[in-house]
């Protein structure tokens, strides 16, 4: 009887949708729960009479196409692994590449307020959260967070772009424009009490998000930006000396990196990783090294410089950094994927987000701003090397990119 009921196309549908809300909520707040929920609405669409339709329709989405490709580089590229462990375990990894078949097959235009309560909900939570550790109602370490500080950047992120647009763009009673700005200033309080990676992503969100808006008003950006840097610079120095301190230490690191080749903090350790990383690339351009292969290359070419005979302290925290397992990486996304599969898969790699831009073309609307801005942060989460594998923030990325595309074509739909 039940089954019955789940083969039937309307009630499949509006099955799927519901959970797919209670699953996007789940990552905000869950690893666990999550993760059981997905195959279980996987399950539940397939028994769909339709489903076949679905997916071959989902399959012509551009950016599901990119997907595909890349998770197609990483199983050819198992070929000449060293360690094929080590490449199995890169596949599983990247598997939710095969998400956007699934989102865009079921997610449909009526359930979208429910999506982005559950996103605001989700947001509301951790923000909550956060100041009851910043106030020692919970122990104030960043292992109690609810999920990982870039999924709570990510979260807290989208919501203040998304009230920032409103105050720009809408023209709303002054009382209004006031309450806004207020939980803007809230909201971007709760960052700085995130780690300083966070802190900076934000600046630079915010940064790009306001050319995006205005790409074509030179004196506008020129305002904000000097108006935006002396906050900044009131802000870390009056309000916030610790992340000060922080980023000082930071930069400390990536001087004695560059001058010294110093690699005995955690920032010029990641400098170190990236600088015999190139060194990797230069042996193998165009193809790299195999799917399992990028921490072996690396420690190899550490091994074989003089490293350990100068500095034995940055050479222990170097290799130290790739031996922790076979989930390892580089400290950089965009450098680990050259060292696997050479500038061929980086080209492959960067397609994927491409194809996700390409539906901002010739629009300046809170879809695409989100777009750009989700983007945006991502790219800056590869770069400071806490990559998609870690966490929720991959299955939280993938959903939201899926369900701004789908409002942003019913958008041009109803123009």
């Amino acid at each position: 009887m039940i089954l019955e009921k789940l083969r039937n196309d309307e009630i499949n549908i509006k099955i799927v949708n519901i959970l797919a809300v209670i699953y996007l909520f789940s990552l905000t707040v869950s690893y666990k729960i999550s993760g059981t929920l997905i195959y279980i609405i996987l399950f539940i669409f397939l028994l769909n009479p339709k489903v076949g339709t679905y997916l071959k329709n989902s399959l012509k989405n551009r950016f599901v196409q990119a997907g595909l490709l890349y998770l197609a580089v990483i199983l050819i590229w198992f070929i000449g692994t060293h360690d094929l462990s080590f490449a199995i375990t890169q596949l599983k990894i990247n598997k939710f590449y095969l998400l956007p078949i699934l989102f865009f097959a079921f997610i449909r235009p009526e359930y979208f307020k429910y999506y982005v309560l559950a996103f605001i909900l989700g947001a509301i939570v951790n923000f909550i959260w956060t100041y009851l550790m910043f106030f020692n109602i919970i122990d104030n370490h960043y292992s109690n967070l609810i999920i990982n500080q870039s999924e709570h950047a990510f979260l807290i992120f989208l919501t203040i772009l998304s009230l920032f647009y409103r105050l720009v763009k809408y023209e709303d009673k002054l009382v209004y424009k006031i309450l806004i700005i207020f939980i803007i200033l809230l909201l971007s309080s709760n960052v700085f009490l995130l780690k300083k990676t966070q802190i900076v992503s934000y600046m630079i969100v915010l940064f790009v998000a306001f050319i995006y808006l205005y790409r074509k008003d030179i004196v506008k950006i020129l305002i904000f930006s000097l108006t935006f840097l002396s906050i900044f610079l009131i802000g870390i120095n009056f309000l916030f000396p610790t992340v000060k301190y922080q980023l000082l230490h930071e930069l400390d690191g990536v001087q004695k990196a560059i001058q010294k080749q110093d690699f005995t903090n955690s920032m010029s350790a990641r400098l170190g990783v990236a600088y015999y990383s190139l060194q990797v690339i230069e042996d193998s351009p165009i193809f790299g090294y195999g799917t399992g292969d990028h921490a072996y290359e690396v420690k190899k070419a550490i091994n074989n410089s003089e490293l350990k005979n100068i500095d034995s302290k940055s050479y222990d925290i170097l290799i130290g950094t790739l031996i922790t397992g076979k989930h390892v990486t580089l400290h950089n996304t965009f450098l680990q994927v050259l060292v696997q599969y050479g500038i061929i898969g980086l080209l492959i790699f960067l397609n994927i987000f491409y194809q996700i831009l390409k539906f901002t073309r010739g629009e300046t609307n809170i879809y695409s701003l989100l777009i750009v801005s989700s983007v945006t942060i991502a790219f800056l989460q590869f770069l400071s090397g806490w990559d998609f594998q870690f966490g929720n923030l991959a299955q939280i990325f993938i959903i939201t990119i899926c369900l701004l595309i789908l409002l942003q074509s019913k958008e041009k739909l109803i123009r």
